[in-house]
């Protein structure tokens, strides 16, 4: 028994070093971090593990979805506006994924830049250490757990990041803030079905929701800046823009709270998008400055 007991021991020790040696392989070759099912994320993460100087500096943040990552410049708002901003977004990620962020403080200015698909729930499952985390056994631990997932990110990751060109939806080289610029629309990787796609409105719950949480997060910071983006103009109606119309009116009597409707603002065509509402280059550059523009109208000390 007692010779039995010990070759199992030997047994699970070798399986045990075997799974230990290529977790470690391919954390140690590559220091990408792992603390959700999403790639954007998980890029992010490591972005701001590489760039903690930055992060530490800025007292302006920009959370959100797509939406703040793709559409804001954080390089253009630091430079218009005198103030280190840092661009905290990722793919999907909703408004109440950043409560482990220690960015809601009343020293620090929030903007969120939002949609329609903002509303709705979001797909991002999390791991150990999320939202990030500089302890790195975590990340063995999340490795060993989904070895696969993390391969494919680990695989994808070094694709998308190589190029300083964001030509295609899924492209992940972020500028020094943080943002994820796509490039113009004559350059870009069009997709039809993103073009045309129809973005489900969101229902009084999900509004509700919304809401409630933005009144508890704008009690922790200087200032909560919600913006409405502006979306395709051939693509917008009636029942878009009183929804924009409703949710301002509810925002607007929060404390702390300064809502701008960018829904119907002019001066946007077809040609600043690559599909419903993601801006192209151009377009994201036309409305940042515009946003630049808005949060100095505040006069933030």
């Amino acid at each position: 028994m007692r010779s039995f007991l010990i070759k199992v021991f030997i047994y699970l020790l070798v399986i045990f070093t075997v799974i230990a040696s290529v977790v470690s392989f391919y954390y140690e070759s590559s220091k990408f971090p792992f603390f959700s099912n999403s790639l954007s994320f998980n890029a992010k993460a490591k972005f701001i593990i590489d760039n903690q100087k930055s992060y530490k500096d800025a007292n302006y943040f920009v959370i959100g979805s797509s939406m703040s990552l793709n559409n804001i410049d954080c390089n253009l708002l630091t430079d218009t506006i005198g103030k280190q901003v840092f661009n905290l977004s990722s793919w999907g990620m909703g408004f109440n994924q950043f409560d482990g962020f220690k960015i809601w403080d009343t020293t620090n200015v929030v903007i969120t830049n939002i949609h329609f698909q903002d509303f709705h729930h979001s797909l991002m499952k999390k791991k150990y250490g999320y939202p990030y985390s500089n302890f790195g056994l975590i990340s063995y631990l999340n490795i060993s757990i989904d070895f696969g997932t993390y391969r494919k990110h680990l695989i994808k990751y070094k694709i998308s990041i190589h190029n300083d060109i964001n030509d295609h939806y899924d492209d992940l080289w972020f500028n020094k803030s943080g943002s994820l610029i796509f490039c113009n629309k004559e350059m870009f990787n069009l997709s039809e079905d993103r073009w045309n796609e129809v973005i489900k409105m969101p229902i009084e719950s999900e509004l509700s929701e919304f809401i409630n949480s933005v009144r508890a997060k704008s009690k922790k910071v200087k200032k909560l800046i919600i913006l409405f983006s502006p979306g395709r103009p051939s693509i917008t109606n009636l029942q878009k823009v009183n929804f924009v119309n409703e949710l301002m009116s509810s925002l607007n009597s929060v404390p702390n709270v300064v809502f701008f409707n960018n829904f119907n603002v002019s001066g946007f065509s077809d040609e600043d998008f690559v599909d419903h509402s993601h801006f192209s280059g151009q377009g994201a550059k036309k409305y940042s400055e515009i946003v630049a523009s808005q949060i100095k109208s505040l006069e933030l000390k």
